[in-house]
């Protein structure tokens, strides 16, 4: 066959308006995404950008914060004890090493010292449990 020749359609008119109408019944949730994303980008308008991501990003972010609460309490409680036992259990001048040895069994002493130890060992459990979701995630997918 030459160049010139032109090749004969393998389907007809008819059959291919069935196929368009069959590809458009199977539009997926990422193709309708990505129509709509396209116009907004046409717009170029930060308010439009917001108020389309805005429903798809919502639900994900009250999932992670009902899940996450717990955990986002106890990095703050762990941080900010730390912070708080530096400063009055464990000065840092020599009169902070000199009474380093009373100040280390008086009661707000012992309670930040519980707060930084039970916060990082939530924070050591929030780690596992995150990797062994996504673990699950990826066993589910193969």
């Amino acid at each position: 066959m030459t160049d010139n020749q032109e090749k004969e359609p393998m389907t007809t008119p008819e059959e291919d308006e069935q196929l368009v109408v069959e590809v458009d019944d199977r539009e997926t949730l990422l193709d309708t995404f990505n129509k709509e994303l396209d116009e907004l980008n046409k717009n170029h308008n930060m308010f439009a950008y917001v108020q389309y991501y805005t429903p798809y990003i919502v639900p994900y972010v009250e999932h992670v914060y009902e899940i996450g609460g717990i955990y986002l309490f106890w990095i703050v409680v762990h941080y900010v004890s730390a912070r708080v036992y530096v400063s009055y259990c464990a000065p840092a001048d020599f009169h902070g090493f000199v009474m380093s040895p009373f100040l280390a069994s008086a009661p707000h002493c012992r309670a930040t010292r519980w707060a930084v130890q039970n916060g990082a060992e939530t924070i050591d459990n929030m780690w596992l449990v995150f990797a062994t979701w996504f673990c699950s995630k990826l066993v589910k997918k193969v």
